[in-house]
Order: structure tokens, then sequence, then C-alpha cells
């Protein structure tokens, strides 16, 4: 009785929160933009960014390296790479975005193909490894096509990852990028570095911290959304009142106060994920960034996750975390001057 009641106080509020969520959304007048093509990060952003302690396979690189997470059994190596198919697709279809000419043929559906895998992970024992390719960071490509190559190449992190699990309660990680990013300068290059642990007290909640690091060219590449400011320390806190619902806070920035030009950075990101139907995670978001004395853009976020792939791996091959096949989320970003609406969506088999 107790579960059921559980239950219907869960899916009520969901429904509740999509319908405000899908009120607000359609009352927007702003410009749609699309990072369709490359993103490992759909839950996180679903999530308003709360993931710091939050296990996750490739999706863990880009904020905390700490909770980097592959399958449960850990009694035999296991190599597996993950597999992005919409890459290759638009690739092929705007060769002049990714090869610098407009010819199709034999050649650029080799080129293409190239693009299929978007990761690869080992693990053995107590360590977890991964190499992230082609992550395209937040871009506002013109032209409002859901899927638009333009530009990509010059906006992308390449990342690779190592993760010990020192103990069933610790594991830490450590996580270097390379990074290339367009803006009113032109292109640059850079790199960055971040190291994170999660410690796991109870099975009720769990804690991350991240560290982050970049180079003097890109020191703001992570400002956008992912709020991460240059040499910042991060937190978060998983709660875990169910089984099948997590309630996740994060606090940006916390070393930022020390730094009066980055004032804006310093705050709190909230997020929720129930996987209470089979096959469907739904996840929202919500945090508020300070963008001057006095100014703030409401962000507000919510997802969905389609078809979870442990329920067609062996007991041994699982991951220790739901995995849906297909991610979409809508990000809402109100600011004092317009209004945007962002689309995130992810695509991953895993072989």
């Amino acid at each position: 009785m107790v579960s059921d009641i559980r239950k219907l106080s869960m899916r009520t509020f969901l429904l509740v929160f999509l319908l405000i969520f899908g009120l607000y959304a359609s009352g927007f007048a702003q410009d749609d933009f699309f990072l369709t093509i490359s993103n490992s990060r759909s839950r996180a952003i679903a999530m308003g960014g709360a993931v710091t302690a939050l296990e996750d396979d490739i999706g863990a690189i880009s904020y905390n390296p700490g909770t980097f997470d592959l399958v449960a059994d850990r009694s035999k190596m296991r190599l597996s790479a993950h597999l992005n198919p919409v890459m290759p697709m638009v690739s092929y279809s705007e060769p002049e975005n990714f090869r610098g000419n407009g010819k199709v043929g034999i050649n650029s559906i080799l080129w293409s193909l190239h693009y299929l895998i978007k990761a690869v992970t080992f693990s053995a024992s107590i360590f977890d490894f991964g190499i992230l390719f082609n992550e395209e960071k937040f871009f506002k490509r013109d032209g409002g096509k859901v899927f638009n190559g333009n530009n990509f190449l010059d906006n992308v992190y390449h990342s690779a990852i190592a993760n010990i699990n020192l103990s069933s309660q610790v594991s830490i990680g450590v996580a270097g990028s390379f990074i290339r990013n367009t803006d009113t300068d032109g292109l640059e290059e850079g790199s960055g570095l971040s190291y994170g642990v999660l410690v796991i007290p109870s099975n009720r909640y769990q804690v991350g911290i991240t560290y982050f690091n970049f180079s003097n060219g890109i020191h703001d590449i992570r400002r956008r959304f992912d709020r991460i400011a240059d040499e910042s320390l991060n937190a978060g806190v998983a709660f875990f009142p169910w089984s099948d619902v997590t309630l996740s806070i994060d606090v940006r920035n916390l070393t930022e106060s020390s730094k009066p030009e980055k004032f804006g950075l310093q705050e709190f990101h909230f997020g929720f994920e129930t996987t209470q139907i089979k096959h469907i995670a739904l996840r929202g978001g919500y945090y508020r960034e300070k963008i001057s004395k006095g100014e703030y853009s409401n962000i507000f976020s919510a997802g969905i996750g389609l078809i979870d792939i442990n329920y067609f791996k062996s007991p041994e091959t699982q991951y220790n975390h739901p995995t849906p096949l297909i991610s979409y989320t809508l990000l809402l970003e109100n600011t004092p001057l317009s209004n945007y609406r962002w689309h995130f969506f992810t695509i991953g088999f895993r072989i």
C-alpha cells in the first residue's frame, strides 16, 4: 500500500512538472538551437548539471571523473565501443563541413565511417579507462537545422579518463581534454584537466567533488550551461529516497568567492531522475544563473531516456546505472533580454 501511494505521488508530481514545463516552453518567444550530432551529456543537462555525485559511463567524463563507472561484474576484463550513428550520416551529407569539399563518393563514405566510434572504454578489476571523441560544446549554430555540422570540428573536445575504485565506497579519477573553440577572436585550442572523487557513505546518498583546470586561452570554455570555471572546486550530493528515484544538488565553483571577477559563477543546481516506468527515465533540473549584479537567467530543463540496454545484457555485462539507448533534453534559457530553447539528443549503441 505504501509503495503504491509513493508511486502514485511521484507520477502525479511528474505529470504536473511536465505539464507546467510544456506550457512554459510553448509560451517562449525564442530561437531554437540544437546540439544533436555528438553529445553524451543529455542526461546531465536534463538534470540541471547536478551530476557531480552520480555515476555514469562516458557522460561522467565531462563532469566528475571520480563517477566514471562501467560494468558491475569486474571479474573479467571488458572492452566496449560506444557507437554514434548520427555523426557519420551528418558528415556524409555535409562533406564541406567535415572534409573541406563538397564531393560525395566512396571516399566520403569511408571518411564518414571513422566518426562512428564515439568512445572506447575498458574495465578491469578496480580500474576503468575511456577515450571520448568529438564531444560538442555549447555553440549557437545558425539556420535552425536539427542536425547542423557548421563549424562543428572547431567546437569540440576529446577526452581521456582513468578511474580507480579504492573500495566499494570510494573511487577517484582524472580526465584530460584537448579542446577546440571558436569565439570572437577566431579559433583557439587548449587543454583541460579535471580531478574527481566519489564517496558512498550509504545506499541512501553519496557525495562527489571535482576540481577543474583549463589552459589560459580557453579558461571560460565550460562557462555556458555547464557553469564550470577555471581552477574551481565543485561539490554535489545525490539522494536516493527510493530505488527508482534520484534527487541531486550541486554547488558550482565553491572557490570562486576569492575571485571578484568570477562572482557570477557560484550557484546551486538541482536535478531529479526517476525510472519508475520500465525503459523510461524522466528527468528535470533547474538553476539560477547570475549574469551580473542584479541580473539573472533562469535555466529550466527536462528530458527523457528510452530503452535501458541493461535489460538486454547478461548480468555480468550490465552497467552499474541506467543506460538508455536514446536520450532527449529540452533546456529553456530565460534571460533578461531574450529566451532560447536548446535541444540535446544522444543515441548510443554499445558493443
